[in-house]
C-alpha cells in the first residue's frame, strides 16, 4: 500500500474517533441537562405536597424526617433522602447502569435504575407503587457514604466477574447488588423483596401493622425478606468468589467469601428464629429454599478450600475441553450440520463470549488464532468430537473390562464414559478424578448455566480427563459424537415427561424416547467384540419407581433394521449399597429393575450425591433404582 494509502487511513480513523467522542461528550450533556430537570421536578413536588401525602410521612422517626416549606407557605415533613438524593448518590459514585451497556431491558421494571437519565424510571408509581416519600423507606444518616463505598467495590468486581458468565446474568447479579447498596437492612426497615426478581417494593408503614396479630405477621413478612435478601446476596458474593478464584485474585476472592458467609449466617439465624423473636417463617420450611441455601454452603466450602491452597489454574487447558454447542431444541428432524471450519469458529464464539476465553486473550494467556486452531483439531472433517486430541490419549475402543487392548491390539487406551444431564457436575467430576489414569469422562449438559458449573468444578479441581459439552444430547449425540467410541453411558436422576412418571404422558421436549435411545445412544456405544460378549453400557439411575418402569419397556421394545433387539439387560449387576454387592431386582418386559444403587461395574466408580440426590434425599425420597442394558448388536 503507497504511504499516501496509509495517510488517508490514518486521517479517516482519526476523524471517525473525533466524531464518536464528540457524539459521547454532546450525549453527556443532554443526559446531565435531563437529570437537572428531573431534580428540580422533584423538588418543586415535595413543595406541593398534602397533608394527606404526609401521613404515613408523619409517623416515622424523626431521623428519617426533615421540615420543608410549601408553596402557600406552610410546613411539611418528609424524608431526608428523596428520589432527587438517591440520583446524585449513585451518580457521584460514578456508577453506569447496566441496562445501559447491554440493552436487556426493553421492558422498564418497577423501581429498576435505568440509564436514561441515571434516575428512577417513573413506572414504579404507574405499577401500583408510591413514590419513596409517600412510602417510608429512604436511607438513614451517612447511607450515602456507604452507597459509594459500595458502587466503587461493585463496579471493580463485576468488571472480573464479566469475563466468567454471561452478560444478560452478569446485568441481574448487579441490580442486586445496586439495590442492595441503596436500601441497606439497617436504614429500611419494610422494604422486601419480590419473590421472582431483583426488584424492590415498599412494605408496609409501621403504622399500618395493627394489633398484635397484624404485628407478628409484618415480623415474619420482613424475616422472609431478609432471607430472600441474604440468599441473594449470597449467591452474588459465590459468583463473585468463583470468578476471582479462577483469574487468581486471592485477595478479592477472600473478600467475597467472607461476605457470603456473613450473609449465610445472617440467613440461618433468621430461619432459627434468633433474630425475629422466634418468629418461624414458612419460607424456610420451604424444601427447595432449605437445599438452596445448603447447595451455597457447600459451594463456600470448596471455594475456600481452593481460594487457601492458592492454585494456580491453567485456564487455556480447561477452555481446550470445552465444547459449547447451540441449545436450541430441535423438534420433528435434525438440524443442518455445519463444516468443522464453521463449527470451530462458533465454538471459539461462545468460549469468547460466555466462558472467559477473551479474559485470556487479555491476560496473554492465549490468543484468538491459537484457541480456534486448537478446537479446529479436535473435530473430525465430519465435525465429530476426537477423543484422543481432547485428552492427548488414545481412546479404546472396547468397554474397558478386557485385557488392555482395544480392536487392534494397542495396550494403554482408556475407555471413555458419558454422563447425559450431568447438573452441576458434582457427579461427573466424582467420577473422573476416581478413575484419573483408568477413564475418559464427558459431561454433556443442555444448561448453559449448569454448563458453566461443570467447567468451574472441573477448572478447580484441576480435573484433567473430563470433557465439558453443552448443548441438547439429541442433537449432540447425533452429530458430534463419533459413532462406536463410547463405553459407558449414565443418566442420572432423568426428569420424566410428567412428575406422575405416566407412560401415556405426552412431552415434545422429552429426551428419553425409543428415538433417543435408537438413533443417539445405541450408535455411540461401542459394538460387542464377538464370541458372545457385550458391547457398551447404558446406565439410568432414578429415585422414580414409575418412570424406571416406563423406561425398561421402552428398551424393551427396541428392535433393529432385521426385527433383533438392541440392547440386552445385565444381569448380575452390582450394588453398592448392598452388602455383599448383589441386587435385588424384578423383570420388566424381559428388563431387569435393579433396586439400589448402581455399582463401579455399571460405571459408577464412586458413589457421590449430585444436586438432585440431595434434593430428593431432603424430601425423604430414598428409593433408588437403576437399569444397565448393554449393546448386542
Amino acid at each position: 500500500m503507497a504511504s499516501s494509502d496509509v495517510g488517508d487511513d490514518s486521517l479517516l480513523a482519526k476523524g471517525s474517533r473525533l466524531g464518536r467522542a464528540a457524539r459521547k461528550r454532546a450525549k453527556q450533556k443532554e443526559q446531565r441537562g435531563k437529570r437537572a430537570e428531573r431534580n428540580v421536578a422533584y423538588k418543586q413536588v415535595e413543595r406541593a405536597r398534602t397533608p394527606e401525602q404526609d401521613e404515613s410521612v408523619e409517623n416515622e422517626p424523626a431521623a428519617k424526617r426533615t421540615t420543608v416549606a410549601r408553596n402557600d407557605g406552610s410546613q411539611t415533613t418528609r424524608h431526608k433522602y428523596t428520589k432527587a438524593t438517591a440520583g446524585r448518590a449513585v451518580e457521584e459514585a460514578g456508577w453506569e447502569s447496566p441496562v445501559d451497556e447491554w440493552g436487556d431491558n426493553d421492558e422498564p421494571e418497577p423501581d429498576v435504575w435505568h440509564a436514561e437519565g441515571d434516575t428512577w424510571d417513573g413506572t414504579w408509581r404507574a405499577a401500583g407503587g408510591a413514590s419513596w416519600g409517600d412510602s417510608g423507606v429512604g436511607y438513614s444518616g451517612g447511607a450515602k457514604q456507604q452507597v459509594r463505598d459500595e458502587m466503587a467495590r461493585v463496579k471493580e468486581l463485576t468488571q472480573m466477574l464479566s469475563a466468567f458468565t454471561q452478560k444478560k446474568q452478569l446485568a441481574e447479579a448487579v441490580a442486586i447488588f445496586e439495590q442492595n447498596a441503596r436500601r441497606t437492612v439497617a436504614s429500611t426497615g419494610f422494604c422486601h423483596v419480590h419473590a421472582d426478581g431483583p426488584a424492590f417494593e415498599p412494605g408496609p408503614p409501621a403504622a399500618a401493622i395493627e394489633g398484635a396479630a397484624g404485628a407478628d405477621e409484618g415480623r415474619a413478612d420482613r424475616a422472609v425478606s431478609l432471607m430472600q435478601k441474604c440468599d441473594r446476596d449470597t449467591a452474588v458474593e459465590l459468583g463473585l468468589a468463583q470468578a476471582a478464584a479462577l483469574l487468581g485474585k486471592w485477595k478479592v476472592a477472600r473478600g467475597s467469601l467472607e461476605r457470603a458467609a456473613e450473609a449465610l449466617a445472617k440467613g440461618a439465624a433468621l430461619g432459627s428464629g434468633q433474630s425475629t423473636g422466634a418468629v418461624q417463617v414458612e419460607e424456610e420450611r420451604d424444601l427447595y429454599k432449605g437445599l438452596r441455601r445448603q447447595e451455597m454452603q457447600l459451594e463456600h466450602d470448596r471455594l475456600q478450600r481452593f481460594v487457601k491452597n492458592k492454585e494456580a489454574l491453567d485456564l487455556r487447558k480447561h477452555l481446550s475441553r470445552t465444547f459449547v454447542f447451540s441449545s436450541r431444541l430441535c423438534v420433528g428432524g435434525d438440524a443442518a450440520v455445519p463444516s468443522a471450519d464453521t463449527l470451530a469458529q462458533r465454538l471459539v464464539a461462545m468460549l469468547e463470549d460466555t466462558f472467559g476465553l477473551d479474559e485470556c486473550y487479555g491476560r496473554g494467556l492465549d490468543e484468538p488464532e491459537g484457541a480456534l486452531k486448537r478446537i479446529r483439531r479436535r473435530l473430525s472433517k465430519k465435525a465429530k468430537l476426537r477423543w484422543d486430541r481432547i485428552f492427548g490419549v488414545q481412546p479404546r475402543r472396547d468397554t474397558g473390562e478386557g485385557d488392555g487392548e482395544d480392536a487392534e491390539g494397542s495396550e494403554g487406551r482408556l475407555p471413555v464414559k458419558l454422563e447425559i444431564c450431568s447438573g452441576n457436575g458434582d457427579w461427573v467430576v466424582a467420577q473422573a478424578l476416581e478413575e484419573s489414569g483408568k477413564a475418559l469422562w464427558g459431561s454433556l449438559e443442555l444448561r448453559h448455566d449448569r454448563v458453566y458449573s461443570v467447567f468451574a468444578r472441573m477448572a478447580l479441581n484441576n480435573v484433567s480427563n473430563l470433557c465439558i459439552i453443552g448443548g441438547d444430547a439429541a442433537q449432540v449425540m447425533r452429530q458430534h459424537v463419533k459413532a462406536g467410541s463410547v463405553a459407558n453411558i449414565c443418566i442420572n436422576f432423568p426428569e420424566p415427561p410428567h412428575h406422575s412418571g405416566n407412560a401415556s404422558a405426552e412431552n415434545k421436549l422429552h429426551l428419553l424416547t425409543a428415538e433417543f435411545f435408537l438413533h443417539a445412544v445405541w450408535p455411540a456405544l461401542v459394538p460387542p467384540r464377538g464370541g458372545g460378549t457385550l458391547g457398551g453400557k447404558l446406565t439410568i439411575f432414578s429415585d422414580n419407581y414409575e418412570y424406571c418402569g416406563t423406561l425398561a419397556r421402552t428398551l424393551a421394545a427396541l428392535h433393529g433394521v432385521r426385527g433383533e433387539p438392541v440392547f440386552q439387560s445385565v444381569r448380575g449387576a452390582e450394588c453398592s449399597s448392598a452388602g455383599d454387592g448383589s441386587a435385588t431386582f424384578e423383570d420388566v418386559d424381559g428388563v431387569r429393575l435393579y433396586h439400589g444403587i448402581p455399582g463401579s461395574d455399571s460405571g459408577h466408580a464412586v458413589h457421590a450425591a449430585s444436586y438432585f440426590d440431595r434434593f430428593w434425599e431432603r424430601g425423604q425420597h430414598t428409593g433408588r433404582y437403576f437399569l444397565v442394558l448393554a449393546k448386542v448388536c
